[in-house]
């Protein structure tokens, strides 16, 4: 074992990422797509709930069967 001087101690928590940072640089009529309804319904209430009121988001069924989620405000 070896043992360290001069190591400074954290300050502080350390925050743990977002599971939902990927959200935060969508813009206005940026979209994700799911293949998994459940994981889209998931997330979207996700994204509600982390956003409040600041953002609007809208989730579709396309043709091709895969589940889309849209940034509308």
């Amino acid at each position: 074992m070896k043992i360290d001087t001069n190591i400074p101690l954290p300050t502080g928590k350390r925050k743990k990422p977002s599971k939902y940072a990927w959200a935060e640089p969508m813009k206005v009529g940026h979209s994700v797509a799911f293949d998994d309804m459940k994981e889209a319904n998931r997330v979207y209430v996700a994204l509600r709930n982390k956003f409040g009121n600041k953002r609007k988001w809208t989730l579709q069924t396309q043709e091709d069967n895969s589940i889309r989620i849209w940034r509308k405000l």
